[in-house]
């Protein structure tokens, strides 16, 4: 007996509001990316955070600084520093003006690491640019600024 699977009703609800579009392709994207990384055993966010420290010119970030540019709870910010110590690519010490606070630097097994995800992340870059012209890429930019300004 075959099973016929049938879309649900709010399909065509989700299909016709560009903010939910964003959402489902975000999360379409976010998946992909995932798998990308899985062979460096580290999710998006983990990713994003060890370039974000390898492109600071001293090779160090606050946390604070981090769920700032990402634009994400501080939560999710510790869940990541807490894996990314787990797997010796980062060390937390001391902030030297601030003692409340600490800063986040690379270990060298860290920054081999982030030099690797950046050469993930520029392949798909170029993916992307292969696929999209530099006018659409800036109009997609401005539509999503646009859409972004109305929640």
């Amino acid at each position: 007996m075959k099973q016929y699977i049938r879309s649900m009703k709010i399909e065509k609800f989700l299909n016709q509001n560009p903010s939910f579009q964003i959402v489902v392709a975000g999360n379409a994207i976010f998946q992909k990316v995932s798998e990308g990384l899985a062979g460096h055993e580290l999710g998006m966010m983990d990713a994003l955070i060890l370039v974000a420290i390898f492109f600071e010119n001293d090779k160090a970030a606050r946390p604070t600084q981090l769920k700032e540019a990402f634009g994400i709870p501080k939560a999710n910010v510790s869940h990541s520093i807490r894996a990314l110590e787990k797997k010796k690519l980062l060390k937390r010490s001391i902030h030297d003006s601030d003692a409340r606070g600490y800063v986040l630097d690379l270990t060298p097994k860290g920054a081999r690491t982030a030099v690797e995800v950046i050469s993930y992340f520029d392949k798909l870059q170029g993916r992307i640019e292969r696929k999209c012209d530099a006018k659409s890429l800036d109009s997609f930019h401005r539509t999503l600024a646009a859409l972004a300004s109305v929640h």
